[in-house]
């Protein structure tokens, strides 16, 4: 619950956050923390492939649902948005330990989110490797297997030589920025490459 509640309540508040935004802002949160070194399997939740091509979480949806029979978002049309409890507790779970790593690279989505339209966030991770394969194959998968950590992993070892290293450590907007921008740049880009 922890991810809905910390997006939704980060999002733009005059806009709020669509499901398929708040999956996709998990997605490269996720992605973010392979950037930054940590396993995929420690996210503690998985993403499959949609047929539409988007990357999907049932985890992630049943918490957005979780949030709302309880108060913390409300839902209006599409969207959805933090209400006050909401921004309260999510001010209160931001400061438990196990919430505290996740802060670090759902900051980074939000971040990109201000730097880039969401649409155009979706757009560049329709080429990110796992993603792009399963797309290529027409085909509901699970993403982050091995083979796509592997092509990811060899774009973050190229992002990192390109931003510096230290510059990461510190706030993860740059690289998260900059990867979605390398990837939104050349359409044609083939798998791995």
């Amino acid at each position: 619950m922890f991810d809905t509640l910390f997006l939704v309540s980060s999002a733009d508040p005059n806009t709020g956050l669509s499901v398929a935004e708040l999956q996709t802002l998990d997605y490269l949160g996720c992605l973010m923390s392979v950037y930054d070194g940590e396993d995929a399997s420690a996210w503690e939740f998985g993403f499959s492939v949609t047929d539409l091509g988007a990357p999907f979480s049932t985890t992630l949806n049943e918490a957005a649902q979780q949030c709302q029979r309880v108060g913390w978002i409300v839902r209006s049309e599409k969207i959805f948005q933090a209400s006050a409890a909401g921004r309260e507790e999510v001010a209160f779970q931001s400061r438990l330990a196990p919430n505290m790593r996740r802060v670090r690279y759902l900051s980074a989505s939000i971040a990109a989110s201000m730097s880039m339209t969401l649409p155009s966030i979706s757009d560049a991770l329709n080429r990110e490797p796992g993603l792009r394969r399963a797309i290529a194959f027409m085909r509901r998968k699970r993403l982050l297997d091995d083979t796509s950590l592997g092509l990811v992993i060899e774009q973050f070892d190229g992002l990192r030589e390109a931003v510096g290293d230290g510059s990461s450590r510190s706030n993860l907007m740059v690289p998260t920025v900059v990867w979605l921008s390398y990837l939104a740049a050349d359409p044609d880009r083939q798998v791995g490459g």
